[in-house]
């Protein structure tokens, strides 16, 4: 390792006097297709023939299941709707098309979007629901969020990114029912030809089934729901459903730390 004679690569937090080292940038990217390309065509017939002959919106299928079940468990008042990382609040919209009419009278949807654009578009989505969008992290807009009233939480493409992973479970765990569910969606670590599954800088997490539950665990949830097609090795997306775990009390968990990143200089 030498110093270079160009200009410096070197991040502003390291020391000026640190060699840098150049990025090769001619380097041939890794292709799953030419370096796997059995699994890489075992799995597109498979994703070709669930969307052709098995055409379902599985994440939006799952939500409802929960919020009539909840429903069904709730004699009066809100049926709240969580989804932390909403984007414009497609999802709610999706889940609210599928609600009988008896379930869709007490839907209350609440989304949590970090980008401000996002969460402005999901707030006039979800303001048509009854509901409403809060801007700013996963952890701090679970913060806003009353303790124990909340039926559903989602959790899709959410937890991979998440730099405090653990943290935003045990604040889910807070803000849940009694009765209430979390669902999970995340890129499946365990599928084959799980090399697509890496994509730094945004993942910073990932989860397989066991790892998952472990997490769960850890937080204070139990498992309600991984079936065998949840965790399909073939399915590059991971499935859970999670519950309070009744056993352990919410004192003994340990306080929820949200990650808050520093201002910029």
């Amino acid at each position: 390792m030498h110093h270079t004679n160009g200009p410096s690569l070197l991040s502003p937090s390291l020391p000026r006097d640190t060699p840098s080292v150049p990025f090769v940038r001619t380097a041939t990217r890794w292709d799953v297709r030419r370096c796997e390309p059995l699994l890489y065509a075992l799995r597109g017939a498979f994703k070709t023939f669930r969307h052709r002959f098995l055409r379902r919106d599985k994440l939006a299928a799952l939500v409802g299941r929960m919020l009539r079940d909840a429903a069904g468990g709730t004699a009066e008042g809100p049926i709240r709707l969580v989804d932390v990382g909403c984007a414009q609040g497609g999802l709610t919209l999706r889940v609210a098309e599928r609600l009988p009419r008896r379930v869709a009278n007490r839907f209350q949807p609440i989304g949590i979007e970090i980008s401000n654009h996002l969460a402005k578009l999901a707030d006039l989505a979800l303001c048509g629901q009854g509901g409403h969008c809060i801007h700013g992290t996963g952890i701090d807009g679970l913060g806003d969020v009353e303790r124990g009233s909340a039926h559903v939480i989602v959790l899709s493409g959410t937890l991979e990114h998440e730099i405090a992973p653990l943290a935003l479970l045990r604040r889910c765990r807070e803000r849940l029912a009694l009765d209430g569910r979390i669902v999970v969606k995340v890129p499946n670590h365990a599928c084959v030809g799980r090399g697509h599954a890496y994509r730094w800088p945004d993942r910073v997490n990932h989860f397989t089934p066991q790892t998952l539950a472990a997490a769960a665990r850890a937080a204070g949830l139990r498992v309600v729901r991984m079936n065998a097609f949840d965790r399909w090795p073939l399915s590059d997306s991971l499935y859970a459903v999670l519950g309070r775990d009744a056993s352990v009390g919410l004192e003994t968990v340990e306080p929820t730390i949200a990650y808050r990143p520093r201002k910029a200089a």
